[in-house]
Parts: structure tokens; sequence; C-alpha cells
């Protein structure tokens, strides 16, 4: 590039797309909720990497923002980049901020409008134009759907918990004579349904890479670390986990106290509550980068098939019968896998299915 006698470059052109921030929906202002996570590294015996704990704020789910974007068209011909990006909104969500490989930032569209000018002939519209406020120019668009991303493969999991579930979120609250808090409850996320605010316990989507990665590793040592990234070398992961939210399950409130294994006494100051989830359904969605192995692929697939089988747990307390799931239904790009009882058949039937169209 050359530059003029100013110091900018001579064939600097300014972008013909102009972006807007993302907004809170005036009708959304008063019931959007801010929480706080925590997490912590595991080595591969689930025992807590020193200087590994972190927590970071998160904006609940449901809560609806509003957009908005600019594209000069300068010729007939020029690409619609604000339909491709209303498409692939439409059809895949878009996802924005922290650790979105991991089920967080995900958005869904809901309405669109559009408002078109023509500045030869409508050039005191555009200037009388609020882009803001509720103008006739504005026009509801039809969505329409981009089509299946070509550059992953989509697995998705309907699921039924075998047993119950602990990812723990540690309370602070103070228990009372009339009702005992416990001491640690499943992760939750808080939805506001008809004006009320109810929890919905939730499986982060770093549980569930966690879980998965550490089990391929055991199957194929070295197989997971280059698709599941590393924050030490800046590598993006190349797989990603969903969010899952339970519906119907039953939560328990179990209090027990640890016991010396020599005495078979209980341990001073050992006492502890906890609020579990138990026999719940749930759904977990995978996208994986076609750019990933067919080793990485066929491990994949064997853990798939080892969480349905019980052999591949989540959570907490997976020695004692916890984090169990079975698989309902199977789905890869659209299109229901069956298990079965043989899963050798399965195995083949899901291989094949996953690999279809590299």
């Amino acid at each position: 590039m050359k530059a003029d006698g100013t110091g900018r470059k001579a064939d600097a052109e300014a972008s013909r797309v102009i972006t807007y921030d993302i907004v809170l929906s005036p009708k959304d202002s008063g019931v959007y909720r801010v929480s706080e996570r925590d997490g912590v590294g595991l080595d591969e015996y689930k025992t807590a990497i020193p200087g590994a704990k972190y927590d970071f704020e998160i904006l609940e789910p449901g809560v609806r923002f509003v957009t908005y974007l600019e594209q000069d068209i300068l010729a007939e011909g020029d690409l619609d980049i604000g339909g491709y990006i209303l498409k692939v909104w439409n059809s895949e969500g878009i996802s924005f901020g922290f650790k979105t490989t991991r089920g967080l930032g995900r958005t869904k569209l809901q309405a669109a409008w559009t408002a078109e000018f023509d500045l030869e002939k409508d050039v005191e519209k555009w200037l009388d134009f609020d882009i803001y406020g509720e103008s006739p120019e504005w026009k509801r668009m039809g969505l329409e759907d981009a089509g299946a991303a070509s550059d992953q493969i989509s697995i998705e999991m309907k699921l039924k918990q075998k047993s119950g579930l602990s990812i723990r979120r540690y309370t602070t609250a103070v228990s009372s004579e009339d009702a005992t808090e416990p001491d640690y409850e499943q992760v939750y996320v808080v939805r506001n349904v008809n004006g009320k605010q109810e929890k919905c316990p939730v499986i982060p989507g770093t549980s569930w890479s966690g879980a998965f990665r550490h089990h391929m590793e055991s199957i194929k040592k070295g197989c997971a670390d280059p698709v599941f990234g590393k924050t030490d070398k800046k590598q993006r992961s190349l797989i990603v986990f969903g969010e899952s939210e339970l519906s119907g399950a039953k939560e328990k409130l179990i209090t027990r106290n640890a016991i010396d294994r020599f005495t078979n006494a209980t341990v001073g100051h050992a006492l502890y509550t906890e609020r579990a989830c138990f026999y719940g359904d749930t759904h977990l969605s995978i996208r994986v980068s076609r750019k990933v192995s067919e080793e990485f692929l066929r491990v994949l697939c064997m853990a798939i098939l080892d969480l349905h089988q019980g052999m591949l747990s989540l959570g907490g307390l997976t020695a004692v019968g916890r984090g169990l799931f079975e698989i309902k239904e199977l789905y890869v790009n659209g299109k229901q896998v069956p298990l079965g009882d043989n899963m050798g058949t399965a195995y083949d039937g899901l291989c094949k299915a996953v690999g279809g169209g590299r």
C-alpha cells in the first residue's frame, strides 16, 4: 500500500458496514439478572490445581437485546452482508463474550426489521429517519435459514438422568430454625417466567468439556488436547459444548458426615448438607470442526456411547454413583442415529454419521 502526503494509506477505504452496540431491550430493563459463577481447574484425578480457582459474572438467559446494522450498497449485485448475518443468526445463533465454546453467550434471533433508502431519490426521508424510533419505514422481515454450517458437525442428544447430579455451587445463606440452607447446591440459572424468577438447574458447558476431555484422553492419550484448546498456547477450541438445563428433576436435601476410614467414627467438623438433583431430562449440543482428525471423531463416538453406558460420568461424587445419564435420542447433522442394544453396531452407525460428508 502507498501513502499520500498526509501519511494516510492512499487506497484506504471506510467500512460500508456499520455495527451498533447491543443494548438491553426496554421491555426487559427491570427483569434481567446478573449472577456469579466460580470454577477451578482439575487434574486427571479431579483434584484442584493450585492457583486455578477463578470466578466471573454472567447475565442470566432469557434477556432480550436490540441492535442495529447499516450497510451502504453502492451497486447492484453488492453482497448483502446484513441479510447473510441474519440467516446465520437465525439458523445457528451467534455467540458473544467469554467462554463461547463452552455454552456461554449464545443468542437466538427473534425478529428483524429493515428500512431501505435510495439516496438519489429519498434523501429527505433518510435525513428525517429516526433509527431508534417506530418509523413507518421499518418493515418486518421474514426470517430465512442459512442452512447447516458446512465447516461443523452437529451432534444433539436428549438425555435422561440415571442418578443424582452434583455440580456444586457453594451457598452463603444462613440457616434459620425453620429452614436448613445447604452448604452447596446444584448450579442453576434464573429465568423470568410470567414475571416470576424461577431457578433452573444447569450443567455448564465447562463440566461437559472437562468430562469428555478426560475420558477421551483415557481412551487415546494425546488425542483430545489439540482439539479442546490450550490457554497457554492461545489455541482456540475446535469443539463446542452447550449448556444443558435440567427439566423435571427432583431436588433432594441430603445431610451427611465424613467417616474416619480407620475407626468408622464421624470426623469432627465434617458435617455438611447438599441439595442435589435426581432423574431429570436434559439436552446436550456438541459442535465439532471438520478440521479435526478422523481418529478424534472415532474416540468422540466412543465417549458418547460410554456416556450412554454409564462409563462416562459427570460432576462430583461419581465414585458413589452420581452423574450418570442415558441417551434417549441422538442426532447428527439433523438426522437421527439409532442406538439399539448392540453397541458395536451403534458405534459403526455413529462413526459413519459423524464422518459423513468429510
